[in-house]
């Protein structure tokens, strides 16, 4: 959607990509950081790491 929010990360602050959960499908990737908002908690993925949306619907977050 193009939403940004400002996050600081390591002491500099940053616009921030923020994703809506709802939008993302199996197989979706995203790359820290950035912001993933689901309806009932806000995931926040540093710089360093990345997510990928298993076949369940879980977003599983690793370093890169």
């Amino acid at each position: 959607s193009g939403e940004t929010r400002v996050a600081n990360f390591d002491g500099e602050w940053n616009q921030t990509p923020v994703l809506q959960r709802t939008m993302m499908g199996a197989g979706t990737r995203v790359d820290g950081p950035c912001i993933v908002e689901f309806a009932e908690a806000t995931a926040v993925i540093r710089p360093g790491w990345s997510g990928v949306v298993d076949d369940v619907g879980t977003l599983v977050v690793s370093r890169r």
